[in-house]
């Protein structure tokens, strides 16, 4: 698929790690989910949009403290327009969790 030939091309590209994370979780496969989300942060530790992943498929697999720890991570990014959807649903996914 996309994600496969993106990575195949530039395995360092974060987006695509999290694209493929998306996909995985989508299609239940949580463990590979994890897996690529956090290849997708130790590509680049700054890609909070990765931290919200993680923080959904550890909710959903009802690791709620791992969760929030990813969650607070996001919602603390800087607060530039390039963050801004990752630091909303941050702080939608601790509202869920009560912080």
């Amino acid at each position: 698929d996309d994600c496969n030939r993106a990575l195949a091309i530039n395995a360092r590209d974060p987006v695509a790690w999290h694209n493929r994370s998306v996909a995985k979780g989508r299609n239940g496969d949580n463990q590979g989910a994890l897996a690529d989300v956090d290849q997708a942060i130790r590509v680049k530790p700054d890609y909070y949009n990765a931290f919200v992943q993680r923080g959904l498929l550890y909710e959903r697999l009802g690791n709620l403290e791992q969760a929030r720890a990813s969650f607070r991570v996001a919602a603390g990014a800087p607060a530039i327009a390039a963050n801004q959807r990752a630091i909303a649903r941050a702080r939608e996914g601790l509202g869920r969790l009560g912080q």
